[in-house]
C-alpha cells in the first residue's frame, strides 16, 4: 500500500504515523486511515468533506507542539497533534 509518513513504532489506536518531512498532514491522515481500514488511499472518501485539508495543514504546520485536531473522517476518529501525529482510533 502506498502511504505517506512513517508508521509509528508504538501505535496507539488503530493506526499512527509521523507526519513526514514535507508531506502534507492531510496526506498522512488519508494513508494513516487506509492503513486503519486496510484499504488503498482511493477507495477513502475525500477527507475536504471531512474538514478543510489546507487548513488542517496550516494548523499543525504553524501551531504549537500541543495543538491537538480531532475530527472523523471515513467513519474514525482521527487526531493530528501539533508535533506531527496522526493517530486513527475507533
Amino acid at each position: 500500500m502506498t502511504g505517506f509518513g512513517e508508521e509509528n513504532p508504538e501505535p496507539a489506536g488503530l493506526a499512527s504515523r509521523a507526519v513526514a518531512e514535507g508531506t502534507p498532514p492531510s496526506m498522512t491522515v488519508v494513508a494513516a486511515v487506509a492503513q486503519a481500514r486496510d484499504v488503498d488511499i482511493d477507495d477513502l472518501p475525500a477527507l475536504h468533506e471531512a474538514l478543510d485539508p489546507d487548513a488542517l495543514d496550516a494548523m499543525v504546520r504553524e501551531g504549537s507542539e500541543d495543538l491537538l485536531v480531532g475530527f472523523e473522517f471515513a467513519g474514525h476518529e482521527v487526531e493530528v497533534t501539533g508535533d506531527g501525529v496522526v493517530r486513527v482510533l475507533e
